[in-house]
């Protein structure tokens, strides 16, 4: 399984909903559960996807930047 680099997905959290904690609440989520999503501990399915874009206002054609970017840093 790749590991995901999740960062750009938490700067564009911080810039459009302010914390985490909105965007848990936003996407009907406990924190914890935002946590293993954001950790790689959990997946995301391809409905939450969708969803985070439209809160995110993340363009569909942007969405492998946020979500695919396997490019971890040491």
């Amino acid at each position: 399984m790749p590991i995901f680099n999740y960062q750009k997905l938490k700067g564009r959290i911080v810039e459009r909903v302010e914390t985490q904690g909105n965007f848990a609440d936003l996407m009907n989520w406990s924190r914890p559960t935002l946590s293993r999503k954001l950790t790689g501990e959990s997946e995301w399915t391809q409905c939450e996807i969708l969803k985070a874009c439209e809160i995110l206002a993340i363009d569909i054609a942007e969405m492998h930047i946020y979500f695919f970017n396997t490019n971890v840093q040491d």
